[in-house]
């Protein structure tokens, strides 16, 4: 699936669940850069700051923040 993807992973071997959706609390995502990626493998989290998706990649092992679009605001 397409997902609108932050440039900012983190290794799940240094990091649980939680502290990945502390650690995304923590972000100014506005200032990191957002790219397209073809996610196959992901478990969605959480969702911070309304709109800020963590996910964890379970092949890959590590923590992927994606842009969250509220369903009223999709443009179709």
């Amino acid at each position: 699936m397409l997902h609108n993807t932050f440039n900012a992973h983190l290794n799940a071997d240094f990091y649980s669940n939680a502290e990945a959706v502390e650690w995304a609390n923590g972000i100014v995502w506005n200032e990191i850069e957002i790219e397209a990626a073809d996610i196959r493998h992901g478990d969605h989290i959480a969702t911070v700051q309304g709109d800020v998706g963590v996910w964890y990649d379970y092949v890959g092992g590590y923590f992927f923040f994606t842009e969250e679009i509220p369903f009223e605001k999709i443009p179709y």
